[in-house]
């Protein structure tokens, strides 16, 4: 909402390349562990059909690589802190 409010997409468009980046983790633990992995099918979908938008609305991905490293970091910081509040619950 902010976004479309002061007219910047940047950040979104920063989040959505992590979310691709995200995606493809599920697709190469697929391969690691040589079974399914959770999300790896709709990632890889999602993906193909971000791909699809990014070329047609002709977005440089190369210029949003900043804002996608912050958005992986969030992401990293999103997993570590959801490990710590389930061991926190399962422990007790």
């Amino acid at each position: 909402m902010v976004s479309i409010t002061i007219n910047r997409y940047d950040f979104i468009v920063g989040i959505i390349i992590a979310y691709v980046y995200h995606a493809f983790g599920h697709f190469i633990q697929s391969i690691a562990l040589k079974s399914y992995a959770p999300g790896t099918i709709s990632g890889i979908l999602s993906s193909l059909m971000l791909w699809y938008l990014f070329r047609t609305l002709e977005i440089d991905i190369i210029k949003y690589l900043g804002w996608s490293i912050i958005g992986i970091l969030l992401i990293i910081l999103n997993l570590i802190l959801m490990y710590k509040l389930t061991s926190i619950k399962t422990n007790k």
